[in-house]
């Protein structure tokens, strides 16, 4: 199980990513935090930038799917996406996640 995590500058598309992950049944649940302030140093320059994030959980297994449909759906524009491994979690929150999200 994994947290996947997408960012992007475009809250449409965040939440165009939302609901397409939670219609195919490819997480169980989504969380969308708007206005996260982003810094990184270019330089010797701070760079501050305001993204909206993503975050759910799913299966480790769907991380290369998922990574696939959005390069083709966002070819030119592709957010950021990475994941976090679960190391622990809930055993009937855990049980959810493998009912409810497609079968790998």
């Amino acid at each position: 199980m994994i947290q996947l995590r997408i960012s992007s500058y475009s809250t449409t598309q965040i939440v165009e990513i939302a609901e397409l992950l939670l219609k195919d049944h490819l997480a169980i649940d989504v969380n969308i935090t708007r206005d996260v302030e982003r810094l990184t140093l270019e330089g010797n320059e701070l760079k501050r930038e305001t993204k909206t994030l993503l975050t759910a959980k799913t299966k480790a297994l769907l991380f290369p799917h998922i990574d696939r449909l959005l390069r083709e759906l966002y070819p030119q524009n592709l957010p950021e996406i990475y994941s976090l491994a679960i190391v622990q979690m809930d055993w009937d929150q855990a049980n959810k996640l493998r009912k409810d999200v497609i079968k790998t």
